[in-house]
């Protein structure tokens, strides 16, 4: 706990060095400060990383394996595998990859299998030059996928226990999420506009959007600049139907407000995002077999987006607007 407050300390101290009226040289405005803790948050972590790498193979210098380790603050990195035995939970933890260059893992089986698992990864944690366990405590914050030298997955390390690949259950059954949304305030999907909607704009000749006067534009403790509510093609002489929402806010304040709401309403997932990792371009996304939730925010810009869709509805319309298309096309010939 100490550790943490004494890191605490220390990026509030980067911060003030560098916004705008303390210390000295170049003023920085507030989010520039942010940035800037969060790009010296990132090379400090990434330094303790390299330091027990290397602090391991110098430990172990005839028998150690070949590691790679992440610290997923924000819940960006996506795992195949660990999505596989449904284990995408990767925000706020140490990911650690460790790959049988040495034969270690071969030709054993069951708990000895366990145990060279368990050897390696508290050799990589608590190395002599790097305790990285100081900062992150083993049986909470450590995920860990072990794999062969042909890079197929043996097992891994969730939750402070250790799993056999192939002998392991899922740890959440079934794909989807929890409170999985069957509309939006009070409108259903695949419901035609209701009265006192107002249309907005075609976004194409298969999306309407429609706003409702008097929306309140806000969620929670988010703030909100726009909430549109998307209308689908159905056929020509029919009515559009309602199959998704579009949410629009600015500043990262909103960002993580919808990400906190999200996340105590609809669970845990995983993220995504471009290349520019660091505090650019974020997202995350929640899946199911009947709903997608996106939330989305461009650093650059300081402008984001939530956006909730039915894929029922949008699937089915796509279908309809091909099919459209295609009578199109023939009554030509």
């Amino acid at each position: 706990m100490k550790n943490k407050k004494l890191l605490a300390i220390i990026l509030l101290s980067l911060i003030f060095c560098f916004v705008s009226g303390v210390g000295y040289g170049k003023e920085f405005t507030l989010e520039e400060g942010r940035e800037i803790a969060y790009k010296q948050k990132a090379s400090e972590l990434d330094l303790m990383i390299s330091n027990a790498r290397t602090s391991y193979i110098m430990d172990n210098p005839t028998n150690f394996l070949n590691v790679y380790c992440i610290y997923d603050a924000l819940g960006l990195v996506r795992y195949d595998d660990l999505r596989e035995k449904n284990l995408p939970f990767t925000k706020g933890k140490l990911v650690v990859t460790i790959r049988d260059n040495r034969a270690a893992f071969s030709g054993k089986s069951g708990v000895d299998l366990l145990a060279i698992f368990h050897k390696h990864l508290l050799a990589f944690i608590y190395t002599s030059g790097a305790n990285m366990g100081t900062f992150f405590p083993y049986d909470t914050h450590v995920l860990a996928i072990f794999y062969s030298e042909e890079k197929v997955p043996l097992g891994y390390f969730y939750q402070g226990e250790y799993h056999l690949w192939e002998e392991a259950e899922k740890v959440v059954e079934g794909f989807g999420f929890q409170n999985e949304p069957i509309g939006f305030r009070g409108l259903m999907w695949g419901d035609p506009p209701a009265e006192g909607m107002e249309f907005g704009r075609d976004k194409n000749e298969w999306i309407s959007h429609y706003t409702r006067p008097g929306d309140v534009l806000s969620i929670g403790m988010a703030e909100l600049t726009s909430i549109e509510y998307q209308y689908y093609f159905f056929g020509k002489d029919m009515p559009r139907r309602f199959g998704g929402v579009l949410i629009t806010y600015e500043k990262d304040e909103n960002y993580f407000n919808l990400e906190k709401i999200c996340t105590l309403r609809f669970g845990d997932t995983f993220g995504d995002t471009d290349s520019s990792l660091w505090l650019r371009n974020l997202q995350q996304a929640w899946h199911s077999e009947e709903v997608t939730i996106e939330l989305r925010f461009d650093f650059e810009k300081d402008i984001g987006s939530l956006y909730i869709y039915s894929i029922a509805v949008t699937g089915e319309s796509l279908i309809l607007v091909q099919r459209e298309r295609g009578q199109s096309k023939d009554s030509d010939w």
